[in-house]
């Protein structure tokens, strides 16, 4: 248990969240809990598949370039978004663990179009979580 609490401190960096109602205690403890099982699972996907990257974190550090960029031009209702190009270092991480397809058009047009996936403003007058 300590090993996983230092895992979840050092690699995953998650940090002490200031929270008193008990659901917000109990979904940040399931965050951290979840965040590790995750980062064992990809270590194990990585080391099965032969990958060379041994390190789940250093992994998902690579993937974590790969980004969705947002463009807002006056006079467009809707911003404009893009994919960046996922470099080859990050196009073999997705094929060592069997998930290259998610950059694939097919998979991200639908995110990349979505309203959904706006995330707009907070109105002026919304409390600010405590954290």
């Amino acid at each position: 248990m300590e090993e996983a609490f230092r895992v979840i401190k050092s690699e995953v960096r998650l940090r002490p969240v200031r929270v008193r109602a008990q659901t917000r205690v109990e979904g940040h403890i399931t965050v951290c809990v979840l965040a590790y099982f995750l980062l064992n699972a990809l270590e194990e996907a990585l080391k099965t598949s032969g990958s060379t990257h041994k390190q789940p974190v250093s992994a998902l550090r690579k993937l974590a370039e790969c980004t969705i960029d947002e463009y807002k031009f006056s006079g467009m209702a809707q911003p404009v978004r893009t994919l960046t190009k996922p470099t080859v270092e990050q196009m073999t991480i997705l094929r060592d663990l069997g998930l290259e397809g998610i950059v694939s058009p097919r998979h991200m047009s639908p995110i990349l179009k979505s309203q959904a996936y706006i995330n707009p403003d907070p109105p002026a007058d919304e409390a600010k979580p405590t954290v």
